[in-house]
């Protein structure tokens, strides 16, 4: 289920105006008993019933994933705009949350200054400061930071979050068929300091349909 909401003077390069996108996902999840680990006898004939391995693991539970991303620009001066951007996400639903099923960001949608889906993650908030110039009606230079808390674990309490931060610069530029981003960045968390020569280039593409 996605709900959108778009006020934007102009969609591809927009100055002033907001926007929000909700979507809301329902999943319903079932573990089938491995007939291999039901037929398993203990080395010593113990007796031991390998059936009581799943007494601990939900065999069916409902996952929810809502998401949420938001913009809003503010004009400034002629030809200049700042954007502020939060956007997030979380799974609910069972006590145990699989690598699987965990979103995976990172890199230019979501976290620029790392790698591309380098982030599994059951939950997630990140804002986003942008300034930028526009060249003209496709094209702008922009400069951001990314600022967020990832948590990996399934459980929400604040201490397991880490905070990540993204900063850089990029240009986008508009041609026939669209825009195409391109950006720099550089990465830090609590255990990997700013490097510029652990830099990421990012590409991103609008189409204008």
């Amino acid at each position: 289920m996605t709900y959108n909401i778009q006020h934007l003077d102009f969609r591809l390069n927009p100055r002033k105006g907001f926007s929000v996108d909700v979507q809301m996902g329902i999943g319903q999840r079932r573990i089938f008993k491995n007939d291999k680990i039901l037929a398993i006898k203990g080395p010593d004939q113990s007796g031991f019933d390998y059936r009581t391995l799943y007494d601990t693991v939900t065999l069916r539970s409902t996952l929810f994933r809502p998401v949420i991303d938001s913009r809003i620009f503010f004009p400034l001066f002629k030809r200049m705009a700042i954007m502020i951007r939060a956007n997030g996400a979380m799974i609910a639903g069972p006590k145990l949350v699989y690598n699987n099923e965990k979103f995976r960001i990172g890199g230019n949608k979501t976290f620029r200054g790392f790698n591309e889906q380098s982030f599994y993650t059951t939950s997630y908030l990140i804002a986003t400061t942008e300034v930028k110039m526009v060249l003209d009606e496709l094209s702008a230079l922009f400069v951001f930071a990314d600022n967020g808390w990832i948590n990996s674990t399934s459980t929400i309490r604040l201490n397991n979050y880490l905070w990540n931060m993204g900063v850089g610069a990029g240009i986008n530029f508009g041609t026939k068929v669209g825009v195409f981003g391109l950006s720099i960045a550089v990465g830090k968390n609590r255990s990997t300091p700013f490097n510029l020569q652990a830099a990421k280039i990012h590409f991103g593409y609008q189409s204008l349909f």
